[in-house]
Order: structure tokens, then sequence, then C-alpha cells
């Protein structure tokens, strides 16, 4: 019977196939039942723990895009000051 465990830290899906010359038991349906069922808690888990990212990355992304047009908007006010002053420098040294 081919089994999955679950990574403990992150990592991938292993697969356990047996022994090739292995016996079966025959089948355990209230075991692998209960194994199915802390499989699916597990996954349920998951995605909430994934759900709970997903918000917290998604308002992180909003406000640092907030936050970068505000910093476009600032260096182009920071760059027409500076082109206006090198308009008035020239200005002056042609007057002298």
């Amino acid at each position: 019977m081919l089994q999955e465990v679950a990574p403990s830290h992150g990592g991938e899906f292993t697969r356990h196939y047996p022994h090739p010359g292995a016996v079966s038991k025959g089948p355990k349906p209230l075991s692998d039942l209960g194994v199915l069922e802390q499989r699916i808690d597990e996954l349920i888990e998951a995605v909430r723990t994934l759900s709970t990212e997903n918000r917290a990355l998604r308002a992180q992304r909003q406000s640092l895009t907030a936050e970068r047009a505000k910093l476009l908007e600032r260096n182009e006010r920071a760059s027409s000051q500076v082109d206006s002053m090198i308009g008035r420098l020239k200005a002056l040294e042609e007057a002298s």
C-alpha cells in the first residue's frame, strides 16, 4: 500500500512503498480511516494557516504599493525642483 507522509518542516511529501516481498496483512479499514481523518485535519489546518498568511501578504502588498506610489510622487517633485534650481542657476550665470 502506498503511504504519503506529510513533511514535518515544510518540505516535500514523501511516499513510502512497501518492500516488494512484504506480506500484506489485509486491509485495516478502521486504522486507515483514522489515518485519513488525521490527514484531513492536518490539511484543513494547513489551509487555514495559508489563508491567514495569504491575507496578511495581500495587505502588506497593498500597503507597499501605496507607499511606492507616494515615494514615486515625492521623487518626481524633487526632480522637478532640482530641474527648476538648475534653470535658475543657469539664468543667474548668464546674467553675470
